[in-house]
């Protein structure tokens, strides 16, 4: 029985779901990464996924048993996720095909209904089209982590002995262990190293750092900028085309010890 707990105890240990799942729902602390209101999901989330579809989706619900009996199980996900703190968009994308289902069902009772029925639907539709590349642009722009992750790469080889400090942001918007191309397995030539609280002066002994722009002067006695990176900054309207634009700043910066050697090939270039 102890080999059996001890096995158990392994295979949680290694098993980075489990631990998701028993430090943001068992234990509850997923609101230490941040708190929304109950009803989040229902004004704002879903809204902005569904845009047009979801007044469809309500009115579809509304006036078709058949429909509401199909998106129930939806509606209840969604209550229950709405009893946890912590709430983000990717919770509850999975109710988005049989909400869609609903406001298809409405979509047809209006679309029998002649033509100017018929333009509406087409208007929503395109409404929706052009809302969904204006929300794709901003998302593009939303991990500017990932793009950073995998400019460090440029800067050294896989087997020369490189440490890379990424900061909070970096963490946070895309810069994942999938970027990390040199895996420090063996004989740990790239260790790339996320712990938080560090001491300014152990961060200036990192050979490449990435880090936000408030935080650069604290590292100039040591390091040289070597490449902003731009992340999604907010959608300004224009009177002339294209009409919508998704306006950019800058979020991180990437740093190189001085001490570090750069790759030919980059001061090559």
């Amino acid at each position: 029985m102890h080999r059996y707990n001890n096995l158990i105890k392994l295979r949680y240990t290694i098993w980075p779901e489990a631990k998701v799942f028993y430090f943001n729902t068992w234990m509850n602390k997923s609101n230490e990464w941040g708190r929304m209101p109950f009803l989040w999901y229902f004004y704002s989330a879903l809204p902005r996924v569904m845009l047009l579809g979801l007044p469809l989706a309500v009115a579809g619900i509304l006036t078709e048993r058949r429909v509401f009996n199909v998106t129930l199980p939806a509606i209840i996900f969604v209550a229950l996720y709405s009893l946890l703190p912590h709430k983000e968009v990717r919770f509850i994308l999975y109710v988005v095909p049989l909400l869609n289902i609903a406001a298809a069902f409405f979509m047809k009772k209006l679309w029998d209904k002649g033509i100017l029925f018929r333009c509406a639907i087409l208007g929503m539709l395109l409404a929706n089209l052009l809302g969904c590349s204006v929300f794709l642009s901003a998302s593009y722009h939303n991990y500017p982590g990932g793009s950073a992750m995998a400019a460090v790469h440029k800067y050294a080889d896989c087997d020369q002995n490189t440490t890379v400090y990424i900061g909070n942001y970096a963490a946070q918007n895309g810069a994942s262990r999938f970027g990390e191309e040199c895996e420090a397995v063996f004989e740990r030539r790239w260790n790339y190293i996320k712990t938080e609280n560090l001491t300014i002066s152990t961060i200036r002994g990192f050979d490449l750092l990435l880090v936000e722009p408030k935080e650069v002067t604290h590292y100039n006695p040591t390091h040289t900028l070597e490449e902003k990176f731009y992340g999604f900054s907010r959608i300004r309207l224009k009177p002339t085309p294209p009409f919508i634009l998704t306006e950019k700043k800058e979020v991180l910066y990437l740093l190189r010890s001085k001490s570090m050697k750069k790759k030919i090939h980059i001061i090559n270039s």
